[in-house]
């Protein structure tokens, strides 16, 4: 771990977020590898990230969208810790805003326990506070347009990591 952040920026990310989420596909202009979620539910995701996460030389940081994100915490609870610990950090985008448009196999209730790595939840809302703080991860209200970066920036513990609100990368607001 860098002595001034959580993690070092320049490790690879996996972003995962489910294909039928629009929001979502702004992402993957940062997103290095891509775990698609589609059909199957959160078992079949956990194998797909926990064999993406198994191939990595390095740590990685995961990006997750929506119900990626409670993919993420469901994987993250159940994998071997030789995996999980592979994973320097994570970024939690919006994950109360897909469950709208989930489909029934893809409604489950994520974990409400702290997650073994570090991360960020941008969102906005009392809900999303709450699960922030369940996860253990540092909250952000994302009113504003963000970009990944600087949410990377963020998590990585740089002092003077703004968001910035004309980045057109991640509309946050949906």
């Amino acid at each position: 771990m860098p002595e001034n952040g959580l993690f070092d920026l320049s490790l690879p990310t996996l972003t995962i977020y489910d294909r039928a989420d629009r929001p979502a596909r702004s992402l993957l202009a940062h997103a290095g590898q891509i775990i698609e979620l589609g059909g199957g539910g959160r078992n079949l995701w956990a194998a797909r990230l926990d064999e993406a996460v198994r191939l990595t030389e390095r740590p990685v940081i995961l990006v997750a969208h929506g119900i990626g994100c409670f993919a993420v915490t469901w994987w993250a609870r159940l994998s071997p810790a030789s995996y999980v610990e592979k994973v320097a950090g994570a970024v939690f985008v919006r994950p109360l805003g897909s469950a709208v448009t989930a489909s029934p196999e893809q409604l489950f209730a994520g974990p409400r326990l702290r997650i073994a790595f570090p991360s960020i939840l941008a969102d906005t809302g009392a809900d999303a506070a709450a699960l922030a703080r369940d996860w253990g991860s540092r909250f952000l209200d994302s009113t504003p347009v963000r970009s990944i970066g600087d949410l990377l920036a963020s998590l990585r513990g740089e002092p003077d990591a703004v968001p910035a609100a004309g980045n057109p990368l991640l509309c946050l607001a949906g």
